[in-house]
């Protein structure tokens, strides 16, 4: 099967995820047979009208955009990917206002359904849409965007994002993904290549996935692990980043080298024993496939993708910045991260691309009964060949730049100068506030968890097997609640050895502290289930009990 010359739209938010694996599916479209694949980048003219008329254009865009289109063409707005194969003879292409029709509709964001319906061409009904969505994320939209098909990457997603009582097809494929970070070379020759001595531990930071404020913080973390890790920077195309990379590793005299994605990625990549990046990074999927462990940094602002993929066992997660040096340690050789390559390759894999081709070849062989039209189908056309495999290019040598630090003596492993006060500072006094609120939690648990040690022993005595059933599995989720909260105390203090090891300041001068009122007390919540309620009328008959034989033993006295 494939598309047998279907005029195919992708219409993208052409930002984030999408503008990284566009480039492959539309080449993997092209292969398949499309005769045409017409990119719709409502995203840009977006970008394009915010930029020209003020920040708040964007909102009237989105409600106008399509009373602008209907008089545009798609083609000169947007550029034609690849020119169609003529059309059968006596078969037109064009709607009455010259504008193609296309046969198979991509959307990859719910919010461009708006817009896409103003166009003439799509109200003519005849294209089949189908929902592509890309990324391990919960976007409620997607329920309102009424396609007439769905692609996810994976089932969890189905009742996140398709209506429960939608009858549309639903296909489980991809996600889709930009393959540069494949490489078939082995840890050994790309270190080798780049002339990084095995027994290092390599930290490469994905630099362009991460925001300005949260790169200079793990810049500065970096300067907290103990025997320095050779730390290499991917900083993409984005000068402004590479700025920032340069002035902070000088001021914290970090000695690190950096690079352009332009490069190898693949090649860089497969050198690194951990590879970080902001939690927001649109491209976490993309790193997945250099089959390196991978540990995030920071909160990921409203979406569901990082705890998915943490409960998948995919990536490590470090939610606060200020445990990074920690975190770091325990995820470098000798240590092992909890990373499991096999989860990677089960759960995404290079083929991602091409299987989202495959559902969309598998329902547009099925367009005729998912449109349900009535009309006879037409004839096959006759495939399309697929184009001739470009060239792959050359690759050219990785152009590393140092910064920080002047290079050390290969033999020699780095170290890093004391920082000052000033620079801990603020550091210092968010650990401590993270200490007593740590303390605080740690106490309540242990008395909570001591309560249901003390309400299971009643139960027992009682040879009540409800009670005690319930309260084992309490005392268990205590326990590791207790568990839970210690060993973070414990990463806190560490991180606070750490940042008082390397802070110079004048002898007899104090570590710098915090001020203002501590943390909230934390609110445990009620309870007030049946269980609860026995508890409690237990614990009272117990407490009535010991003051009768009080009573007693002082009237017999």
């Amino acid at each position: 099967m494939s598309l047998q010359g279907a005029r195919v739209w992708l219409v993208t938010r052409g930002s984030g995820r999408a503008g990284y694996y566009q480039a492959d599916l539309l080449d993997a479209l092209q292969k398949a047979g499309a005769a045409s694949v017409d990119v719709l980048d409502f995203g840009a003219l977006f970008r394009s009208a915010a930029v020209e008329l003020g920040s708040r254009a964007t909102d009237w865009v989105e409600t106008t955009a399509g009373r602008l289109l209907k008089s545009l063409s798609v083609r000169r707005l947007f550029g034609h990917q690849q020119e169609p194969a003529p059309p059968p003879e006596g078969e037109s292409t064009q709607d009455q206002e010259g504008q193609e029709v296309p046969d198979l509709i991509v959307v990859d964001d719910p919010t461009l359904f708006l817009p896409l319906r103003m166009l003439p061409a799509y109200r003519q009904q005849t294209a089949l849409t189908v929902a592509l969505v890309d990324d391990f994320q919960a976007d409620s939209r997607w329920r309102k965007s009424s396609p007439h098909a769905f692609i996810l990457p994976h089932e969890t997603f189905r009742a996140l994002n398709v209506p429960a009582d939608s009858l549309v097809p639903v296909r489980l494929a991809g996600p889709p993904l930009a393959t540069g970070f494949v490489s078939s070379t082995s840890l050994a020759q790309a270190r080798a290549l780049l002339q990084i001595e095995l027994g290092s531990p390599v930290v490469l930071v994905s630099a362009e996935g991460c925001d300005l404020g949260l790169l200079e913080k793990i810049i500065f973390q970096l300067t907290l692990v103990d025997g320095p890790p050779v730390v290499l920077f991917d900083y993409g195309s984005n000068e402004q980043v590479a700025q920032l990379l340069r002035s902070v590793a000088a001021s914290y005299n970090l000695q690190a080298r950096m690079f352009s994605s332009i490069s190898d990625r693949g090649l860089t990549y497969a050198v690194a024993d951990l590879v970080v990046t902001g939690a927001d990074d649109p491209q976490i999927l993309d790193i997945l496939l250099s089959e390196r462990p991978l540990l995030l940094v920071g909160p990921e602002r409203g979406a569901s993708r990082v705890p998915f993929l943490v409960d998948q066992g995919v990536v490590l997660w470090c939610e606060d910045v200020l445990e990074l040096s920690t975190r770091l340690e325990s995820s470098l050789p000798p240590r092992k991260p909890a990373f499991s390559v096999e989860r990677v390759r089960q759960l995404i894999g290079v083929q991602g691309t091409a299987q989202v081709v495959e559902a969309l070849v598998d329902l547009y062989s099925q367009r005729e009964v998912i449109l349900q039209q009535t009309r006879p189908p037409e004839p096959p056309r006759p495939e399309s060949p697929a184009p001739a495999d470009a060239k792959t290019p050359a690759v050219q040598p990785i152009q590393f730049e140092t910064i920080g630090a002047p290079p050390s003596d290969a033999s020699t492993p780095a170290t890093y100068p004391p920082i000052t006060a000033v620079e801990a500072k603020d550091q210092m006094a968010a650990l401590i506030l993270k200490e007593r609120e740590a303390e605080r939690s740690l106490s309540l648990a242990v008395r909570e968890r001591d309560r249901w040690l003390d309400r299971l022993e009643m139960a027992r005595e009682a040879q009540d097997v409800e009670l005690v059933r319930a309260g084992e599995q309490r005392l268990t989720l205590a326990r590791e609640q207790v568990d839970r909260l210690d060993a973070q105390l414990e990463t806190i203090r560490r991180s606070k050895e750490k940042l008082k090891q390397r802070v110079s300041r004048p002898s007899g001068a104090p570590l710098p502290g915090t001020g203002g009122s501590g943390p909230a007390e934390p609110r445990e919540s009620a309870t007030t289930t049946s269980m609860e309620e026995r508890f409690r009328k237990m614990e009272v008959e117990r407490d009535l009990a010991r003051l009768r034989q009080r009573l007693r033993e002082e009237g017999n006295q």
